[in-house]
């Protein structure tokens, strides 16, 4: 049993989470209270173990920022994903578990593949958290990850850096593909979580999402979708045969954007739904591969 000091101050920060409007506020909660005692969230219901006096003035400012919106994340300096921990701050887009299933698709391709010099490209690398696991997971392959910020490949190299990855992933600032040489640098997976919010859309989204998160991982254009014709359009050239090209898409996007792509000459081999039934994946291969059914 907790202590009932402790169970009180999780209580209250319940109670404060949600006159805030913030979502899951029990797990904000316990999050919080489990990093500043330096325990296991489900630690602190065994525990005996009561904040003194510097723990509690620091879960009061975590507490405090929270309540302002502040992502968790940056209150806490990190999240986890596939695996591995990753710093993210205001200058990267914060990973979401959603995504993990765009890099479980990929690594169930990898082995479907299963040759010796497999190649990977990850698009709008962001945090690197896609590179990073199909580097942590394909030891022997080529990972490149590619992003248009350079504050944002500062965070995917010191990532790489802190999961001692730094040797297995290189890092290439390009417009998508504008720095990659077509035709010569082809590659079997092709992953990207492109910006897909529409531009009249950002202001209507969560504080942690408008007012942490930089504009330029979220605006998508002006129906979201600009990024995926720009796919469309330019990534055969950089395919290898029977190459795949895997996206991640936001909520009722995925049939605009198959056809986007079937217009484009590419065939939509499977759409992967997340936990909340939501068509989140697509893979795609140029159609004029033979390595669809």
């Amino acid at each position: 049993m907790l202590e009932r000091p402790m169970r009180e101050l999780i209580h209250q920060t319940i109670q404060r989470f949600e006159a805030a409007g913030i979502s899951s506020p029990e797990i904000n909660a316990r999050m919080i209270w489990a990093h500043v005692m330096g325990l296991e969230t489900w630690e602190l219901t065994l525990r005996k173990q009561e904040p003194d006096e510097d723990q509690r003035k620091i879960a009061e400012s975590l507490i405090s920022a929270r309540e302002k919106r502040i992502p968790l994340q940056h209150l806490l300096g990190s999240v986890g994903f596939c695996g591995l921990q990753l710093d993210v701050c205001s200058e990267v887009l914060i990973p979401r578990p959603e995504t993990e299933l765009l890099v479980e698709t990929a690594l169930k391709i990898a082995q479907e593949m299963d040759h010796a010099d497999l190649r990977c490209l990850d698009m709008a690398t962001g945090s690197g958290c896609i590179a990073l696991s199909l580097a942590e997971a394909l030891p022997e392959s080529t990972i490149v990850g590619v992003d248009l910020s350079n504050d944002a490949l500062k965070w995917a190299k010191h990532n790489a850096e802190k999961n001692r990855l730094s040797n297995r992933v290189n890092w290439v600032c390009s417009d998508l593909w504008e720095s990659l040489t077509p035709g010569q640098e082809k590659w079997d997976i092709v992953t990207c979580n492109p910006p897909y919010i529409a531009t009249h859309e950002i202001q209507t989204l969560e504080p942690e999402v408008r007012d942490h998160d930089p504009v330029l991982a979220l605006d998508g254009g002006v129906d979201g979708l600009d990024f995926y014709r720009r796919i469309a359009s330019e990534a055969v050239p950089f395919m290898r045969p029977a190459g795949k090209l895997i996206l991640e898409c936001g909520m009722g996007q995925a049939s605009s954007i198959i056809q986007i792509f079937i217009s484009a000459s590419w065939f939509a081999n499977e759409i992967i739904q997340d936990y909340n039934r939501t068509d989140r994946i697509i893979v795609f291969s140029p159609l004029h591969e033979s390595s669809h059914p």
